[in-house]
């Protein structure tokens, strides 16, 4: 999919990672990342948007605070328009063209990852309960619910996606669960720091690209609840030419010498 690889500035051949994380749920885009053969510079912008939440959540779960039965397939189409924006956006420019292939594993090094991930991700999902849980008995009380119910979801994604029911205006829910998808919270992003600790990756480009994302799915959620799907079509419209624009705020924001971090990133394009 050479267009694919072309709009994202992704190396052609890393179009399957972009995809599998689009449709595999946290983290197995970072898994992909580790697994594969992919370049450093590559493999460190691609971390923030090719992680996102699965459809068996969105569809599973998220479905079920919502009256109308379309709201999970939008939420879903959200998600993916702005997974291909920010990786547009993104500072980048690596169109080489490269075999993807995985590591070679025996049976029992790939057993022994299956379970170092399994472990690794419910534990960070156990720490992140157990903090939501501090912060509930001892903070929460004192701040307004809406306040809450958006700490919890930044923290942990399906703690506040439960909480959503909470909120009596529907329009609100919605547009506070694209901005929980599309950011997968504190806890995904310790789980795919975890993931990716025996590469020489900084995680700052990829907590950035979740930020943004966010930004911009909710801002299309809201969008959507005055025009519709064509909201969808607007967002891609007015992203394809502030490329330029997010490039230079970047570096104005990043005028460091961090190894590996955006100003790399940006150093790309020159």
């Amino acid at each position: 999919m050479p267009w694919l690889s072309k709009f994202c500035n992704i190396p052609q051949g890393g179009e399957s990672i972009f995809l599998l994380g689009l449709v595999g749920g946290f983290p197995v885009g970072a898994q992909c990342i580790s697994q594969t053969s992919i370049p450093e510079k590559d493999a460190q912008r691609m971390l923030g948007f090719c992680n996102n939440c699965g459809p068996a959540f969105i569809f599973g779960i998220l479905g079920c605070f919502f009256s109308d039965k379309m709201i999970p397939l939008v939420l879903m189409i959200i998600q993916a328009t702005t997974a291909l924006i920010i990786a547009h956006l993104w500072p980048g420019n690596s169109q080489n063209a490269y075999y993807l292939h995985m590591k070679q594993l025996t049976i029992s090094q790939a057993v022994q990852r299956a379970i170092h991930s399994m472990v690794t991700v419910c534990a960070w999902i156990i720490l992140g309960n157990v903090i939501l849980a501090f912060a509930q008995r001892w903070f929460f009380p004192f701040l307004p619910s809406l306040l809450c119910i958006a700490l919890s979801g930044m923290l942990e994604l399906t703690n506040g996606c439960f909480l959503l029911p909470n909120i009596s205006s529907e329009n609100l829910r919605f547009i506070l669960a694209a901005g929980f998808i599309c950011f997968g919270g504190v806890c995904v992003l310790l789980q795919i720091h975890a993931i990716m600790s025996n590469h020489s990756i900084c995680m700052t480009s990829c907590i950035f690209q979740k930020l943004l994302q966010a930004i911009v799915g909710m801002a299309i959620a809201t969008l959507y609840v005055r025009v519709g799907i064509a909201s969808v079509f607007i967002a891609i419209i007015i992203a394809i030419p502030a490329k330029k624009a997010v490039e230079k705020m970047l570096a104005l924001l990043y005028n460091g010498t961090d190894k590996g971090g955006i100003p790399h990133a940006i150093s790309q394009t020159d």
